[in-house]
């Protein structure tokens, strides 16, 4: 975000937002990802959705999520550097 804006981040958990605001061009795939991606840390704050969210997260279902959060911020990485 500094080296795009010259300012730090506006505090924020939202993916999408904070993407914006950093003048990332992002197709409607990973403007998605981005949005589910945020879900994750409202659903771990409040601990109704948490007891449900934890039941969906299976082994699988973590190492898929983490293998495409990590590819997008090797994405990113590069954006950034480039």
């Amino acid at each position: 975000m500094v080296q795009v804006t010259g300012e730090h981040a506006p505090i924020s958990h939202n993916l999408r937002y904070l993407s914006g605001k950093g003048s990332l061009t992002l197709n409607a795939e990973q403007l998605a990802f981005l949005a589910r991606v945020t879900e994750y840390a409202i659903k771990t704050r409040y601990p109704d959705m948490e007891r449900q969210f934890k039941r969906q997260c299976t082994q699988e279902f973590c190492a898929a999520e983490l293998k495409e959060i990590k590819e997008f911020g090797t994405w990113i990485e590069k954006m950034i550097t480039s």
